[in-house]
């Protein structure tokens, strides 16, 4: 009878640490800084780091590079469109609003690691340039590419009204 015993309380243990664990990258995960180089200081998207857990398509010759998103029209309507677009992303908010110009944080569902979503409007070649990369790790399992053509196609559709 002391067998069955030695297994629950080794099952117990196991799932107290592994919640502890879960726990400990939950909290981590949601207080990572946004990293330095966000934002155009030069004028364009920041390069994506070698790690491959990012996306931009503003280095056309990087494994990373992904088309930027073709998008024309008034600067308002544009505007409207991308933040609407942005907003209906899940677990998705705005952070920066500022003229060609805006920039997300994207938290992943089970552990709340944040992403950095940026867009760049380009009026004179007619596209909206576009950034994503991940906080923390080295892989992101594809999640910072899917998130960029699932707002291109969100872009792709009609203007509501």
């Amino acid at each position: 009878m002391k067998r069955p015993r030695r297994v629950a309380s080794l099952v117990v243990a196991v799932a107290a640490a592994l919640s502890a664990s879960f726990l400990i990258v939950r909290i981590r995960a949601a207080h990572t800084p946004a990293p330095e180089d966000l934002g155009m200081p030069s004028g364009r998207l920041a390069p994506c780091p070698s790690t491959p857990n990012c996306v931009c398509s503003e280095d056309p010759a990087s494994r990373a590079f992904v088309e930027p998103i073709r998008l024309a029209g008034p600067a308002d309507e544009v505007r409207r469109r991308l933040k609407a677009a942005l907003e209906a992303l899940p677990r998705t908010r705005v952070v920066v609003d500022e003229p060609g110009y805006l920039r997300a944080e994207c938290r992943s569902r089970f552990l709340g690691f944040v992403d950095d979503l940026e867009l760049r409007v380009d009026r004179g070649a007619g596209v909206v340039h576009v950034r994503s990369a991940s906080r923390v790790g080295t892989w992101d399992l594809g999640v910072n590419r899917a998130r960029v053509e699932r707002l291109r196609r969100a872009l792709a559709s009609p203007p509501a009204g």
